[in-house]
């Protein structure tokens, strides 16, 4: 499904609790990245007013009131969001309770499957939904992907938990537990460039054996892990070429040593 996943520019985005605190984050982060946004809150001035701002620095956003744990008030969100923007990708619940989340997954289902499309929903809260509403949630099959970002007690900035959010919505996981800073843990970060990390352990190995092996065993296996190697390496470098040049550039030394490794 991650592959049908459109990048954050592309992308419809509903926000809920968008009006104030991490809603507000989200919201004003996911305008900077170019995705529209259909924004709600029971705070119908503010998320108005801050529709108005977005618009008026050249984004795309709509503005709809409405408590979400309430399932008409949810269906009236989808529909604006239906009839604003034709649909929408992803769908981020920033605060409210489970009977918020589980409307909000009701509606992304119904309208995701009715366009044939697949799409993210992502809940954020200090507690992690309970077993009913896991498994209410997959009742409405593979249309809509869950992802629950945990967030930390107390916390007071809210830059790195909405920069989670977006991330869940080009790379969903089924849970994210943020740190007590409100980032993303190093190991959900390791599994955005699980390639490339597997590609260099594989060669760190070939390396050590090549050190500390005998000289016949390491020039018999260098062919065999090259020809292991390299795909994996030009998959990575394919992918996030950019990274790869800055890598390139800032080692020199250890790039032509794995291109002549590679041959």
């Amino acid at each position: 499904m991650n592959a049908k996943i459109k990048p954050l520019a592309e992308q419809v985005i509903v926000v809920t609790e968008a009006s104030a605190g991490l809603g507000l984050a989200v919201a004003r982060r996911a305008a900077a990245a170019g995705a529209s946004l259909l924004l709600t809150s029971v705070d119908e001035p503010a998320v108005r007013k801050l529709a108005e701002e977005i618009n008026a620095t050249g984004g795309r956003a709509h503005a709809v009131a409405g408590d979400l744990s309430d399932g008409e008030a949810c269906a009236k969100v989808a529909r604006a969001a239906i009839a604003r923007f034709g649909g929408f990708d992803t769908w981020i619940t920033a605060g409210g309770d489970e009977a918020a989340c589980a409307n909000g997954a009701r509606e992304a289902a119904a309208q995701l499957k009715a366009g044939a499309r697949t799409g993210v929903l992502v809940h954020m809260s200090e507690r992690v939904l309970g077993p009913e509403v896991r498994r209410a949630l997959k009742t409405y099959g593979r249309a809509v992907k869950l992802t629950q970002v945990t967030l930390p007690r107390g916390l007071k900035s809210f830059d790195g938990a909405a920069a989670a959010a977006l991330y869940a919505a080009i790379e969903p996981l089924s849970q994210i537990a943020l740190t007590a800073q409100g980032k993303l843990p190093g190991a959900t970060l390791a599994r955005k460039h699980q390639g490339l990390i597997l590609g260099v352990g594989i060669l760190a190995l070939a390396g050590i054996a090549v050190w500390v092996g005998r000289k016949r065993i390491a020039g018999a296996a260098r062919p065999h892990v090259a020809r292991a190697v390299r795909p994996l390496v030009i998959k990575a470098a394919r992918r996030r070429p950019l990274q790869a040049a800055v890598l390139a550039v800032k080692h020199p030394r250890r790039a032509l040593r794995l291109a002549a490794a590679l041959r």
